[in-house]
């Protein structure tokens, strides 16, 4: 995943309002600043000063490259992204860096593919105009892969715009595939039967996930002693309250729950992630 932050938009005359590009970015991209060269960007949304959500934006927009006399490298905000999201002074645009565009179409990935969090506590505001608490990241594990990445970012706004009975059928997700993913690796084709149901077409479902995982332990511990008894706990007690608001639409009406949990979800997120690099290290070594 390219790198993601959040930049200050600051502007020297409306409407040529401008977001900073660090200078390293600049150099190691070859930026001109040329008429036909754009960065492309996934803008999330847009905050205030004080890191408050003022609305989800979920656009990949292109911005054009230039050189100011103020700040020696930006990329020029176009004049309908300013007008239709009403952007001032002062505000905060939380955005993901993807590709440098140049003359022709010509397209280079900015990397590195890592997703950064912000240091910014994200204190949004309910369909009703409530704030909500700011209680931070549920899931502070970094996840190199897009997929995890995307959905760690939409697990930590449900988290964050307090929607916690979204947020543990989402929880629910990471941890089955990080299981499929263990699965696979280890297993591969050769007991495919162990995570996907080869006569319905889709992969097992949680609760057989679970089971097969605890069956095959020992099989994992020349990488890791900690799928132990508190490692199966926590997946099995992640699966009956995620399951049972699937299916009965059981409400989570306060973040205790997950105040209680949050060591442990990125304890256990970040060991399975541990494990799965591990058994594909071993893999290539075994080739």
């Amino acid at each position: 995943m390219p790198e993601r932050t959040i930049r200050r938009v600051l502007f020297t005359s409306y409407p040529n309002g401008y977001l900073i590009v660090d200078r390293e970015t600049w150099l190691n991209y070859s930026m001109t600043g040329e008429e036909y060269e754009y960065i492309r960007c996934l803008v999330s949304q847009l905050l205030d000063e004080k890191g408050n959500i003022l609305c989800i934006v979920n656009q990949s927009l292109n911005f054009k490259t230039g050189v100011s006399t103020y700040v020696p490298t930006v990329y020029r905000m176009f004049l309908d992204f300013i007008l239709e999201y009403n952007i001032k002074d002062g505000m905060f645009v939380d955005l993901l860096l993807t590709d440098v565009i140049r003359r022709g179409g010509e397209s280079t990935p900015i990397s590195p593919k890592r997703l950064s969090v912000a240091e910014m506590e994200i204190k949004p505001k309910d369909s009703r105009g409530v704030s909500v608490p700011s209680i931070g990241l549920l899931v502070s594990t970094e996840f190199s892969d897009e997929y995890y990445s995307n959905l760690t970012m939409e697990i930590n706004k449900a988290y964050g715009y307090g929607i916690y009975t979204g947020t543990w059928v989402l929880l629910r997700k990471l941890f089955e595939n990080l299981i499929i993913d263990l699965l696979s690796v280890r297993y591969g084709m050769a007991e495919i039967e162990l995570f996907f149901d080869k006569n319905k077409g889709y992969h097992l479902n949680l609760s057989t996930l679970i089971s097969n995982l605890k069956l095959k332990t020992s099989d994992f511990n020349m990488f890791t002693k900690g799928f132990d008894e508190d490692f199966f706990k926590f997946l099995e007690n992640l699966r009956g309250k995620a399951g049972a608001s699937a299916h009965s639409l059981e409400i989570i009406p306060n973040p205790k729950l997950f105040e209680t949990w949050k060591d442990s979800i990125n304890q256990y997120s970040q060991l399975m992630l541990y494990v799965i690099q591990k058994v594909k290290d071993a893999n290539k070594l075994a080739k």
